[in-house]
């Protein structure tokens, strides 16, 4: 998933890309092979929070971070993408779809949780964890 990650999170990055705000990339991912249902479903849940972070979060700012861990912890596997942008607020109604479908992709796919936030000191924390071993 490692490789998968960091294409999916990069090339987001350079199509995204804004002349009046760059956003670098961080990422702590560790070499994770996923099943093939998983691997999906976890690609489309990555795809979307790095999107609502490029498209929400750095508007009128000239730069930004984007940071991406995928960890195992426990029993558990663990996705993190964090901002340091101007922090989660409710959004419209199509950006909600967004963010039910990736509740949806981790409760009925992953038999995870979704749970997204504003950090503390600025920006947005969404991230989910699912058991590392599911039955086929």
């Amino acid at each position: 998933m490692n490789q998968v990650i960091e294409k999916i999170a990069r090339m987001l990055v350079y199509n995204m890309a804004s002349e009046e705000c760059k956003v670098d990339v961080v990422m702590e991912i560790e070499e994770i092979a996923l099943q093939s249902k998983q691997a999906v479903s976890l690609a489309l849940i990555l795809t979307e929070l790095v999107q609502n972070s490029l498209k929400h979060g750095f508007a009128g700012r000239s730069s930004g971070v984007v940071r991406i861990h995928f960890y195992k912890h426990g029993n558990e596997l663990c996705l993190c993408v964090e901002d340091d942008g101007k922090g989660f607020e409710a959004q419209s109604a199509t950006d909600q779809l967004g963010l039910e479908i990736v509740r949806n992709l981790t409760h009925f796919d992953l038999c995870g949780a979704f749970e997204i936030m504003q950090n503390e000191g600025g920006g947005t924390r969404a991230s989910v964890s699912f058991p590392a071993e599911q039955g086929e």
